[in-house]
C-alpha cells in the first residue's frame, strides 16, 4: 500500500485560486504541458464560467518550484 504521510502529499497540493470576479474557489479543469520543467492547470468557475490559467513549476526541489501566475 502505498505511503500517504503528509510529506509525501505535500508536492500533490494544489492551490485552488478565488475567481477574480465572484471570489469563489475556482475548479482544476485541466493540466497540459507547459515549457521545459512547467506544467500549465486551467482553472474554471462554476459560478461565473470565468477561466484563469498559471504556470506551475514540476520539479518542486528546484527554485523555480511554486507558482508562477499568467494570463493566456
Amino acid at each position: 500500500m502505498p505511503d500517504y504521510s503528509h510529506s509525501h502529499m505535500s508536492g500533490w497540493i494544489i492551490e485552488r485560486p478565488r475567481c477574480t470576479q465572484c471570489q469563489t474557489r475556482m475548479s482544476l479543469a485541466r493540466i497540459s504541458p507547459g515549457p521545459l520543467e512547467y506544467d500549465l492547470r486551467t482553472f474554471e468557475c462554476t459560478k461565473c464560467d470565468d477561466v484563469h490559467t498559471e504556470l506551475v513549476a514540476t520539479d518542486q526541489s528546484s527554485d523555480k518550484a511554486g507558482w508562477l501566475a499568467c494570463e493566456y
